[in-house]
């Protein structure tokens, strides 16, 4: 019988086949995957603006753990790609092209009305979803675009504010706010000066700018003395101006922006802040949201603010929408656009054909270095 002589192979290449072979088998199952759906996420993460976005983005970066941990959406792993203004709205435009020049299939972000007027510039974004958990002025409402909100239009904050200002007994105002972000900073300027008397309305780039001076000679002055102080700005800027008023002994029952209203106020405000009142669209009891909080909790070793908490509401829509355009990158905006309601955490959001969300409205006020909820305005 013919001997059969089987090829031995020297053992110092046993190791580079089964290199190879392990390679062959990494590469048959890599082309199985599908590609993962790239989320972009575009904000303010440094400079004077920065708390909206890195608080986004921690809440957007533990959604996405969460989503991936579970197999991700319709077989395909989220990635983040996250580009940050520098609180510059002249780095909003580029930012936004880089994300989608990377492949986003959509963007998360721009927390301020400014920056997403400033993205809409871009002839790119006419084919991509841009979804704002944040910006609310009533300049970006109704309009037939690719920018989608989960909060509503800040159109509304500043009747509310109102009506608590006249129930309170005051009727003159000091009206201070930040120079730079006008879309959303009119949304509250007009209405206040068509019901209050605003004895002045101050803009400013940053606090030193300010003529303090000037503020006391109103403070003194019977016929333009204040009895109220309303500040639109960022929880940063709007807490270390209450500081600086109640140094100069000019505070006032103070009224602030959602923009301010996240833990930020409390800690740049401290006691200066004691009682100020403000309007937002999120409510910290409720079931769905305190869950979610707790879970931030234990990551983050913090408590989540407003911001958090609404984008994890944008990621929960950019979830709804992959899934239904089960993960393929070209059907999603337009399946974005389809959409009209979605499981937030507090329950379901209502976007209407322009992409802008209705949801409830509560009042809030900071006391004892806490934000409390004061219950629903109709």
């Amino acid at each position: 019988m013919k001997q059969i002589h089987r090829l031995k192979l020297p053992r110092i290449l046993i190791p580079v086949v089964i290199a190879c072979v392990m390679a062959i088998v990494a590469s048959l199952v890599a082309c199985s995957e599908k590609p993962p759906v790239i989320i972009g996420f575009a904000a303010s993460l440094s400079g004077k603006d920065y708390m909206l976005g890195v608080e986004g983005r921690n809440a957007a970066e533990l959604f996405i753990k969460e989503i991936n941990a579970t197999g991700g959406v319709a077989g395909r792993r989220l990635d983040l790609l996250v580009r940050d203004f520098r609180s510059d709205d002249a780095n909003v435009a580029p930012a936004t092209k880089e994300l989608i020049d990377s492949g986003a299939a959509l963007i998360i972000g721009y927390y301020t009305s400014s920056t997403a007027v400033a993205a809409l510039s871009v002839p790119e974004v006419s084919g991509i979803a841009l979804i704002s958990p944040a910006a609310t002025s009533g300049a970006l409402t109704g309009k037939a675009d690719t920018f989608f909100r989960t909060v509503m239009s800040s159109d509304n904050d500043a009747k509310h504010l109102v009506a608590h200002m006249k129930a309170s007994g005051f009727r003159r105002v000091l009206f201070l706010a930040a120079s730079w972000n006008k879309p959303y900073v009119d949304t509250y300027a007009v209405p206040l000066r068509r019901e209050v008397d605003v004895v002045a309305d101050i803009r400013f780039d940053a606090i030193d700018t300010i003529d303090f001076e000037a503020l006391r000679l109103l403070k003194v002055d019977p016929e333009r003395r204040y009895d109220a102080i309303c500040v639109v700005a960022s929880s940063l800027d709007t807490g270390t101006l209450a500081q600086e008023l109640a140094l100069r002994g000019l505070s006032a029952p103070l009224y602030v922006s959602g923009w301010a209203g996240t833990n930020d106020l409390v800690i740049y405000g401290g006691n200066a802040v004691d009682g100020a009142v403000f309007v937002h669209q999120t409510d910290p009891a409720n079931p769905g949201v305190a869950a979610m909080a707790e879970h931030y909790r234990e990551v983050y070793k913090v408590d989540p603010s407003s911001s958090a908490i609404q984008t994890w509401d944008a990621m929960l829509l950019a979830y709804t929408v992959i899934e239904k355009a089960k993960g393929i990158p070209g059907d999603i905006s337009k399946t974005l656009r389809a959409t009209r309601v979605f499981e937030g955490l507090s329950g379901p959001i209502t976007l209407d054909e322009y992409g802008d969300a209705q949801r409830d409205l509560y009042l809030q006020r900071v006391s004892k270095n806490r934000i409390i909820n004061e219950g629903k305005v109709e």
